[in-house]
């Protein structure tokens, strides 16, 4: 994975986080041979419980 891909997906999930209040965020790597793929990103925001 490049520097520019993974500093875009760090600027994603700092933008992600401001706007959620309750909820989650998941990112899932595939990893082969030392080489990275973004393979899901993924916001999820829910009700917050009483």
């Amino acid at each position: 994975m490049k520097f520019k891909k993974l500093e875009e997906l760090m600027h994603w999930i700092y933008e992600e986080l401001e706007t959620i209040d309750h909820g989650e965020i998941y990112v899932v790597f595939k990893v082969r041979d030392h080489k990275v793929a973004l393979i899901e990103r993924v916001k999820i925001e829910k009700e917050k419980p009483d």
